[in-house]
């Protein structure tokens, strides 16, 4: 768990998101600060995957959004001490994913997600396979594979490494720990609270949250497209909300809570 700088990373006011027939998103007002890792929790179809996708920028018609949204660029320096120079980016954003299917090897897909990530600026393949989060995270042996032929674990493990490589001032994980065993939980939180500590925001949807009572800074509560709460102290653990916001009880004005 991090402290905040006092910089403002993402801020949201009124904001929405429509798709016909309906409003999934509704009127949604928060913010998040540099340092800070945010867990977004909420049952399912609460809107979780919408609001980190529109945060990423990646909703296209017939989606529709309205009201004040707000992403601040990171600074300068590299998110790990001696990772690669890459192009200064916004949003990285790691989405929920099945199983793969590509016919290509792990060290292809690095190739190509990172090379593209750099617009242009040629760097070889054993620049890429160097990266610190790629180790910590047990890429390397996995580099001569088919992505068809890892587990999900694996693949997930490969998709983070990507998605946390990446400098930006704002990542956007859904659900990251699906398929991970407890060793390699430990490993992403890990590399998370390195990232905050270097002045990066985190948002992260998650289903389970029955362990991060230390590791997280702010808890956003969604329940049927609604904000109930942001919960504004950092480092609690707010036992109370989240038990009402599964069970649907007494969040009636929840927005206004915390």
């Amino acid at each position: 768990m991090s402290v905040s700088s006092g910089q403002r990373r993402v801020f949201l006011r009124r904001f929405s998101v429509w798709r016909q027939p309906r409003w999934i998103l509704t009127d949604l007002s928060a913010e998040l600060y540099a340092g800070e890792l945010c867990a977004l929790v909420g049952p399912n179809g609460s809107g979780k995957s919408t609001l980190l996708r529109a945060l990423a920028g990646v909703l296209q018609p017939p989606w529709q959004v309205s009201g004040e949204l707000e992403i601040a660029f990171f600074e300068r320096g590299a998110v790990f001490q001696g990772a690669v120079e890459l192009e200064m980016r916004k949003v990285s954003w790691v989405a929920q994913s099945l199983t793969p299917t590509d016919e290509m090897t792990v060290r292809e897909f690095i190739w190509l997600s990172l090379a593209h990530s750099n617009k242009g600026r040629t760097k070889s393949p054993e620049v890429f396979e160097a990266l610190p989060v790629l180790e910590r995270f047990g890429v390397g042996p996995l580099l001569d594979t088919l992505i068809s032929d890892l587990s999900g674990g694996q693949w997930q493990r490969v998709r983070l490494a990507c998605g946390l490589a990446l400098r930006a001032g704002v990542f956007l994980l859904d659900e990251p720990d699906t398929y991970l065993d407890e060793r390699w939980r430990e490993v992403l939180w890990s590399v998370l609270a390195d990232l905050c500590a270097q002045g990066a925001c985190i948002i992260v949807a998650l289903h389970r949250f029955d362990d991060l009572q230390t590791r997280v800074d702010r808890w956003w509560g969604l329940a049927g497209g609604q904000l109930m709460f942001s919960h504004q102290e950092l480092g609690v653990y707010p036992g109370a909300l989240l038990e009402r916001l599964f069970l649907g009880k007494g969040l009636d004005s929840a927005k206004r809570v915390g």
